[in-house]
């Protein structure tokens, strides 16, 4: 192994809240572009998961089977893994865990290592929570969340405010021939020019409340506008949805599509994207919880979900109206402020729908923001060179002269 280069173990769970195709996406154009250090990756979780994440032209070196929730039940096995790996491919100058559970299975089975945690949405549980924190109480900053809302999980949970700052992710650019993929996807869906396509998206997908969107549609078709929603299979009350839709005469607007999970394929047959959670996430600043709350049952709620679907999407020029949260605000800022509804009302998702919709100036303009929002603060060079700077202050002192090549 050249000596010269970082050694880096990836770790992430895509069956997780937080690790599924958005995140594996994101590791695969980091792996793409910091090209003078050597990733290595192992999935946990099953052979479906092991496709998934070769899909996005990642290699696992190692598939380890979903431990029970707590994970130290896991962390005997774990450290053999790594201590072969380590014999086989040389010792790991860092590890990088992408999820709750596999950050806190290398804390608890590697407490003395170097390690990274990146967090894409909050603790959904409170069990090993002050495993995602380094052992040395001065070493620097490990623990890293995507934005503001994931940190003020984190902070409830028990973490304390200085030991976790934000880092923003970063999308690639989309591609120049969505007007051929936007055909390819009408076609496969049935719809004609004139409908106007919604996805639902959200990480992970089975935190959207399909029920919200059956009655923000229902609303819509009143209106007599064309309106067609794509949901995955995987969302909330689905049976509930479905039962409303057939009642409602409104079945055949509704279009479900397991290729939601890859956003980024899907956006250039959008027009627009809704992104919200369902009834038991939390937006904004949570109360403080108990201290057996956080032990058994965190604070009874799920956490922000993830806003990388949200990124992808808008990567492609989609415009999303969505849920007021901490972290939507975050993303959409002031540019794209009219397309945030106030959490007290979601069904008030329907008048800026409606806007875009009547008003082809108005999208326009949302899109092209949209995309501008992304280049440039969310730009996936800018987050490969913060990456880049951490590994080199948490790695070894004489492996920080690393070179970021960035492609495309």
């Amino acid at each position: 192994m050249d000596d010269h280069r970082l050694n880096v173990l990836h770790l992430i769970d895509p069956g997780l809240p937080g690790g599924g195709g958005c995140t594996l996406k994101l590791l695969a154009d980091v792996a793409t572009r910091l090209t003078d250090v050597r990733h290595d990756l192992i999935i946990i979780g099953n052979a479906g998961h092991l496709d998934l994440a070769r899909s996005m032209g990642l290699r696992p070196i190692a598939l380890l089977p979903p431990p029970p929730k707590v994970a130290r039940f896991a962390s005997r096995t774990f450290r053999g893994v790594v201590s072969e790996l380590e014999r086989r491919r040389g010792r790991y100058d860092l590890i990088h865990g992408w999820t709750q559970r596999s950050a806190e299975m290398c804390g608890k089975a590697l407490p003395g290592r170097k390690r990274l945690t990146t967090l894409a949405i909050g603790p959904d549980y409170a069990w090993g929570v002050k495993h995602l924190l380094p052992a040395e109480k001065h070493s620097p900053v490990s623990l890293y969340a995507f934005n503001t809302a994931v940190r003020n999980d984190l902070v409830v949970q028990g973490i304390a405010p200085e030991s976790v700052e934000v880092m923003s992710p970063g999308i690639a650019a989309s591609s120049d021939d969505n007007l051929k993929k936007k055909a390819a996807w009408r076609e496969r869906w049935k719809v004609d020019d004139k409908a106007f396509v919604m996805g639902v998206i959200s990480q992970p997908l089975a935190w959207t409340d399909a029920r919200i969107a059956l009655s923000i549609l229902i609303r819509l078709s009143l209106t007599e506008r064309s309106i067609r929603m794509v949901l995955h299979h995987k969302a909330d009350c689905r049976v509930d949805a479905e039962r409303w839709a057939r009642q409602h005469g409104v079945d055949h607007f509704l279009i479900w599509e397991d290729a939601l999970a890859t956003p980024w394929e899907v956006a250039p047959g959008l027009d627009a994207a809704l992104a919200y959670g369902g009834v038991f996430n939390a937006f904004g600043p949570r109360p403080p919880a108990h201290r057996a709350g956080r032990l058994f049952a965190g604070d009874g709620l799920l956490p922000v979900p993830g806003m990388l679907p949200s990124l992808y999407v808008m990567s492609a020029g989609v415009p999303v109206v969505a849920e007021d949260s901490g972290a939507a605000g975050e993303v959409h800022g002031d540019e794209l402020r009219s397309l945030l509804v106030g959490q007290e009302n979601i069904l008030r998702m329907c008048d800026p729908i409606v806007r875009l919709y009547d008003d082809r100036s108005y999208y326009e303009t949302m899109s092209d923001r949209s995309r501008k929002v992304i280049a440039t603060r969310f730009a996936l060079d800018s987050f490969v060179a913060k990456l880049r700077g951490i590994y080199s202050s948490l790695g070894s002192a004489h492996r920080c002269g690393m070179a970021t090549s960035v492609a495309g």
